[in-house]
């Protein structure tokens, strides 16, 4: 059962035949097999169980159900596993929100770290009309949440960059912006006369 964290339902549906049967459902955190009932994030109705946006500290957790009736021996299921997603979350935002270089010559990086299921990172420069992807080529080298800018041209000066981060789940997250400030090298624009 798969699901994302505090944002859907995760069910399975059993079925046993004999005569009164009867079903107990049963959940093993990692300390041992124990019933449950409807309440909470669970709704329980015979051979369904629904368990209701949980949140990721139920992932991992084993689900069975155990049937009983009239005659014995009782039954017991297969275990099944919920695996909560968990949506994209910057847990690290560029450090260098100014990122200072020289024209032709050095490099500028930062760098973003986020958590979540199965995240995909998307640099983005705004140039002063607004957000457009950007990937590896020309000044830049892209590796995951990792942005370098090598030798940018001093008119690159004032260009903004963040982090997009997407996963299996939603929302995506965005990172702080980080301004990059392209110095120059002196030139002289009058000559002794």
């Amino acid at each position: 059962m798969t699901v994302c964290e505090n944002a859907g339902t995760a069910s399975c549906f059993v079925a046993a035949i004999g005569t009164n049967v009867s079903y107990q459902w049963q959940v093993n955190t990692g300390s041992g097999w124990a019933n449950i009932a409807t309440g909470g994030v669970y709704n329980i109705a015979a051979g369904n169980l629904s368990i209701a946006n949980p949140p990721a500290t139920m992932n991992g957790y084993q689900y069975r159900c155990f049937a009983a009736g009239t005659c014995v021996p009782a039954d017991t299921s297969n275990a099944v596993t919920l695996t909560v997603n968990t949506a994209p979350l910057i847990a690290t935002h560029p450090a260098n929100t100014n990122m200072t270089v020289c024209a032709g010559a050095g490099i500028a990086s930062c760098t973003t770290v986020a958590t979540g299921t199965a995240i995909a990172y998307q640099w983005q420069v705004n140039t002063g009309s607004g957000w457009t992807n950007i990937a590896t080529g020309g000044v830049y080298t892209i590796t995951a949440g990792n942005l370098s800018i090598v030798n940018p041209p001093a008119t690159m000066n004032g260009y903004l960059y963040r982090s997009f981060v997407t996963g299996t789940c939603t929302p995506a997250d965005t990172s702080n912006t980080a301004t990059l400030t392209v110095n120059t090298a002196p030139v002289f624009t009058v000559q002794p006369t």
